[in-house]
């Protein structure tokens, strides 16, 4: 549909909110005013989450008003503590969405908003980036629902994103490339706890997912974005993952910080 959509623009920019969510009035405005640089090619805005009616400013890397070279928007979008990958905090240029060509990957049925980010920022010149919440993202029907119910394909597209945007900043962005490997393991392990709550029965997916977080592993434990709890109870998943699923259990799944 947001292919669609930007096959049908007409005006400069474009936007991509998700229906269920609510914006303030002068949530375009505030994101027009961050390309008062010349330079800037992604405005992005601060947002609420919002649970049962109760908004919450979301911010916990508590980034400063601030324009970006993109290697350190990179960064703090792969993060997810700030600038976030989603779409709908981020006002884009048709021109040069345009002229790289830039598409949402339409095999990914999550996780889609996050390859298209970090390609586009790839392009930019300098991102603008403004904390004040001008957006309602509601976590009441989704989000954390991923976590909660049987794997299957739609949840496990998750893994081809990281592992598309690890291939894509490589060569350019390779620290960025690393956190993405990074975010692939995590993943991983993540899955691995999921399909152990729920008593998935298919093997061959508990393999795949176990072969890929190994794969990866050196990746996780050089990142600086998942606690030493975290990493000391997933090493744990090396040798046993159902082990560390008892870990998981006791102490969470804990990220950011160190």
């Amino acid at each position: 549909a947001r292919n669609f959509g930007m096959d049908q623009a007409k005006g400069e920019y474009v936007i991509f909110p998700d229906p269920d969510d609510v914006m303030e009035n002068n949530y375009l405005e505030g994101l027009i005013s961050g390309y008062q640089n010349a330079d800037v090619d992604l405005s992005i805005c601060g947002h609420y989450v919002t649970r049962n009616g109760q908004d919450t400013r979301w911010n916990p890397g508590a980034v400063s008003k601030a324009v970006f070279d993109p290697e350190t928007a990179l960064q703090l979008v792969m993060r997810q503590d700030s600038l976030m990958g989603y779409a709908w905090n981020k006002l884009y240029k048709m021109e040069l969405i345009r002229r790289h060509g830039i598409r949402f990957c339409e095999e990914h049925y999550v996780i889609e908003d996050l390859p298209f980010a970090v390609c586009y920022i790839g392009y930019c010149r300098k991102i603008a980036y403004d904390p004040t919440p001008l957006y309602h993202y509601s976590r009441d029907n989704g989000g954390l629902t991923l976590f909660r119910k049987k794997l299957g394909d739609r949840e496990l597209s998750g893994l081809k994103a990281y592992k598309m945007i690890a291939e894509m900043t490589r060569g350019k962005h390779p620290a960025v490339s690393d956190t993405a490997y990074a975010s692939l393991c995590e993943r991983s392990l993540r899955f691995m706890t999921i399909y152990l709550r729920t008593q998935t029965d298919d093997p061959a997916m508990f393999r795949m997912l176990h072969r890929t977080f190994l794969q990866y592993w050196r990746y996780f434990m050089k990142s600086d974005i998942f606690t030493r709890k975290h990493k000391c109870a997933a090493a744990v998943a090396v040798v046993s993952p159902r082990m560390y699923y008892r870990l998981a259990r006791r102490f969470g799944h804990m990220r950011q910080g160190k």
